[in-house]
């Protein structure tokens, strides 16, 4: 099957720094690793704990490894009643008479089909080796998730590394990217936005000397053609003070959507601002659905098998029309063979391997069309798409 690349638009990260992948308890960036970047405690940082600052754990974050805070926190909890926790990290900790410590933990009340909820937990334990829960911090929490546009909680394994599916999509988020270890402490949810945003909370250190970690809420948004990126990274301060709620915290991370989707040709051609002539869906693929990208006066049909929010929708080929001269294929792929030929008057670029077309541009008067062809990773004859080109206006 081909690699479709969609041009999306650029992005910028907390600090300007450009990140590199490892799961929680993976490898890090090596070059977290050179003695140029071995952290040392200056005076004002020394200041800054003894005056009650966090410090954000810069060693091993899984609570197993964290003996001290792990028995805190089950002092803490021990005598909870109608709600349990699930310790998951330590984040950072306070000195305060005593200590406070940063644990994340995913959290759920004691009923019946009960919801998760991410939260961050402060955990105090005084000089005598007291502990108790001064507050909690939700992250993203058990919402209406069948409401539109609601994040989907994480109730199965947080280990990036043990979601495979999602690992890759955070892997091609951060392809050749480097410049900070970034390692995902957990994989909190995922919600359905033409497309798919990922959220995960991760230790990111910039690998400059003296780097100081921080605490990230990230999102990866992975489009409907399988490439993703980065779209929202937020710094999470540590501690319970300024508590997010749930519904707050998922729409901070929410990527906007360029695209309004419709069901008929006709109300979509409205949105657009113009009208269009496409062609009859082919057998097999008669679900045919419309976006339109109204900041960039873009209309789109996807000719689908089934409904194309389904996990394993297969597509024929999509259709776009738009103001302008841009290739708006979406399709940048390096094919063996291009060609251009003349369709009614119109110079169509057409790019493919093997005999078969896998992308078809051109323009017409004001408007520049695309088709840009899966068919289950077979492509289209020259002649077949001549056909879809002519019935393309």
């Amino acid at each position: 099957m081909k690699k479709n690349i969609i041009k999306m638009t650029a992005f910028a990260l907390t600090g300007a720094m450009i990140f590199s992948l490892a799961a929680c308890g993976g490898t890090k960036n090596p070059k977290s690793e050179t003695a140029s970047t071995v952290q040392t405690e200056t005076a004002q940082e020394t200041a800054a704990k003894s005056l009650g600052g966090w410090e954000v754990n810069g060693k091993k974050l899984s609570i197993k490894e964290n003996a001290a805070a792990k028995a805190a926190f089950e002092k803490a909890t021990e005598g909870l009643e109608g709600y349990e926790y699930e310790p998951i990290a330590l984040l950072g900790t306070q000195v305060a008479a005593g200590i406070n410590y940063s644990i994340l933990a995913r959290g759920k009340a004691v009923v019946p089909k009960a919801e998760p909820s991410y939260e961050i937990v402060t955990v105090y334990e005084d000089l005598d080796g007291n502990a108790e829960i001064l507050g909690e911090k939700t992250l993203l929490g058990a919402g209406e998730k069948d409401a539109l546009g609601a994040y989907e909680v994480n109730d199965g394994e947080y280990d990036l590394s043990k979601n495979a599916d999602v690992k890759a999509v955070f892997d091609k988020a951060f392809d050749k990217l480097e410049g900070a270890d970034y390692e995902v402490i957990a994989y909190l949810g995922s919600q359905v936005a033409a497309g798919t945003n990922y959220l995960a909370l991760a230790r990111v250190t910039p690998v400059v000397p003296d780097a100081e970690p921080e605490i990230d809420l990230v999102t990866v948004y992975e489009d409907t053609k399988g490439q993703a990126k980065v779209s929202e990274t937020e710094t999470v301060a540590l501690g319970s003070e300024d508590a997010d709620t749930a519904s707050e915290s998922a729409e901070s991370e929410q990527i906007p959507d360029p695209y309004e989707s419709f069901t008929s040709l006709k109300d979509a051609a409205a949105a657009a601002g113009f009208d269009v002539t496409l062609p009859d869906a082919p057998k097999g693929y008669e679900n045919v659905s419309y976006r339109v990208d109204t900041g960039e006066k873009m209309l789109e049909a996807i000719y689908s098998d089934k409904d194309t929010d389904s996990a394993d929708a297969k597509e024929a080929y999509r259709i776009r029309k738009a103001v302008g001269s841009d290739d708006i294929s979406g399709d940048y792929n390096d094919y063996s063979e291009k060609k251009e030929v003349t369709v009614s008057g119109n110079k169509v670029n057409m790019k493919g391997n093997d005999g078969k077309v896998f992308t078809a541009v051109w323009t017409s008067g004001k408007f520049t069309y695309a088709i840009d062809i899966d068919n289950n990773g077979q492509g289209l004859s020259e002649d077949e798409v001549t056909a879809l080109v002519n019935a393309t206006k």
